[in-house]
């Protein structure tokens, strides 16, 4: 069933953004899909994460929204960047608009798989390993790039 639905999203996003402008916004659409399919599989078709430094399901969540917002800052922030421009306000504008949606996504999702997925409960510092790799990400994204471009 999910296999069908994000088949079927796909689709229909590659048909509506046939021009390349909008095929920037597939790569993190498809991210977040996948991320969406993950946390809402049962708890008992996930492996079991035995690791004893530290929790491993922490990491695994920071690095998915991590990669989120990296994707996410390709599709929104790349052309302010190229652009060089003087004005920040839609920058930052942009970069604030990213971090609150990875943040909300983060949180709903928790609250979707306390609530109604079998064997999976709320987890609220999966919720915070859910923030932080969404604001490091960001972070990584605007100085990498801004780097590569020599404006930082």
């Amino acid at each position: 069933m999910y296999l069908k639905l994000i088949h079927y999203y796909l689709l229909t996003i590659t048909k509506r953004s046939l021009g390349k402008k909008n095929l920037v916004h597939l790569p993190w659409t498809a991210w977040l899909l996948t991320i969406l399919v993950l946390s809402f599989l049962p708890g008992d078709k996930l492996p079991e994460l035995n690791f004893t430094l530290f929790e491993l399901d922490k990491l695994i969540h920071f690095g998915l929204y991590f990669v989120l917002a990296n994707l996410m800052g390709f599709a929104f922030l790349n052309d302010q960047i190229q652009k060089k421009s003087k004005k920040n306000e839609p920058f930052l504008k942009r970069i604030v608009w990213i971090v609150a949606t990875g943040m909300l996504i983060g949180y709903l999702v928790e609250v979707i798989q306390g609530n109604f997925v079998p064997n999976r409960a709320y987890d609220m510092f999966d919720v915070l390993a859910n923030s932080i790799g969404t604001i490091i990400g960001i972070i990584f994204f605007v100085k990498f790039r801004l780097k590569k471009l020599k404006i930082w």
